[in-house]
């Protein structure tokens, strides 16, 4: 038996991918897509919409970190590379959520 198969709650990767990551990310990003929708053309000329973008964009962060530390404690896959590949997507999308952060100041 190798070290995975005796971790406790370990989940086959395409099962956290795709029933977990995928809908909780699609919602998130619909949820902000809705609220930013709903706001007046005045409140982007505001300096609140500032504070608006860098609430969504840390909590984004915070968001796919988790997710990164769940594939890392939590996952198995008979390929490590995939494993890899998941992390690397996901460390690609707060890498560009912090360049859109530091675009704001």
């Amino acid at each position: 038996m190798s070290l995975e198969e005796n971790k406790p709650n370990v989940y086959p990767l395409w099962k956290v991918v795709m029933l977990c990551f995928i809908p909780i990310s699609a919602l998130y990003q619909l949820s902000w897509s809705w609220l930013f929708s709903s706001l007046s053309s005045g409140f982007w000329e505001a300096e609140l919409s500032i504070s608006v973008l860098s609430t969504k964009y840390l909590s984004e962060i915070l968001l796919y970190s988790l997710m990164i530390w769940f594939v890392w404690a939590r996952t198995r896959s008979k390929s490590h590379i995939l494993r890899l590949g998941v992390r690397v997507a996901l460390s690609l999308a707060i890498v560009m959520t912090l360049h859109a952060l530091s675009m704001l100041f």
